[in-house]
């Protein structure tokens, strides 16, 4: 169970560090929506996956409502709303800080 847990977080190492340098780089710059929205597509394909094999609380917990959080993260990408972005983002409960907090451990993490 901890090596699928693992081998999932490694999958989204990039993609969400690449989604936070985006996120970050779109409060100044509205250029940088269109990578906010690659990197968060990208991660909705990973989170497609579930959570099989994976009994870790804190990631089945994050991998439920992800893809709502994605959703919004990309429908304000495309709106141009930084802080709609932002927020989706730095949920602490649902955003990409909760994800950490499962990876938290795991190479990478």
């Amino acid at each position: 169970m901890a090596d699928a847990l693992a081998e999932r977080c490694t999958m989204l190492g990039g993609p969400v560090i690449g989604l936070m340098q985006a996120v970050m780089g779109s409060q100044v710059n509205a250029i940088r929506f269109v990578e906010v929205i690659e990197r968060a597509r990208e991660i909705q394909r990973i989170v497609a996956r579930g959570a099989e094999g994976i009994d870790d609380p804190a990631y089945t917990r994050w991998v439920a409502t992800a893809p709502v959080v994605l959703d919004e993260i990309i429908d304000g990408a495309e709106h141009r709303d930084r802080e709609r972005v932002w927020a989706a983002f730095s949920d602490p409960e649902r955003g990409m800080n909760a994800l950490a907090a499962a990876c938290t451990g795991q190479p990478g993490w």
